[in-house]
């Protein structure tokens, strides 16, 4: 009951448990509101295959399996985003899925943002590096200009060399 995670006993496709945090994750005030309706009717359209699939397999498994990201419905119709994990239990001498779902709108929204952020910063360096690579083109073009210029054999030789560091620092 004190645990964050939503844990919920999925029988026939129907709730017959929920602590407190599956409330919470689904919007219901009292557990009549959700006791007893389809598990289906928290679940997206979009999504009801995938979680009808994952149902069975785990109705099949004798060990828990691996947690995934899905989506839940909330009882205002506000759809969150929750990593799902279940686990296959006897429950009142019947097959039943013991579902943990935890909200994870809130990271989800942070990785958005750091992706946002990460994108910007990709863009940034990328025009850096244009202007740098730009502006180490004219250096490299002053250095030819001035090596025409140059009838020294040493002077000639230390421009290509210069000019020959700056394309290496441009690539």
């Amino acid at each position: 009951e004190l645990t964050p995670q939503s844990i919920s006993v999925i029988q026939e496709g129907k709730f017959v448990f929920a602590n407190q945090a599956s409330l919470t994750l689904y919007g219901a005030d009292t557990l009549d509101q959700l006791i007893g309706t389809a598990f289906l009717d928290r679940v997206p359209d979009e999504y009801a295959d995938f979680v009808i699939k994952r149902a069975e397999s785990i109705m099949k498994a004798d060990t828990i399996v691996t947690p995934v990201e899905s989506k839940a419905v909330r009882m205002d119709g506000e759809v969150v985003d929750v990593e799902a994990n279940g686990i296959k239990i006897h429950y009142g001498n019947k097959g039943a899925i013991l579902a943990i779902l935890q909200d994870i709108t809130q990271r989800k929204l942070v990785e958005n943002q750091m992706q946002i952020s990460l994108d910007e910063k990709e863009v940034l360096l990328k025009e850096i590096h244009h202007r740098v690579k730009n502006n180490l083109q004219i250096v490299s073009s002053l250095l030819n200009l001035q090596t025409s210029a140059s009838e020294d054999e040493n002077s000639l030789r230390l421009f290509q060399d210069s000019q020959n560091r700056i394309q290496s620092m441009a690539l």
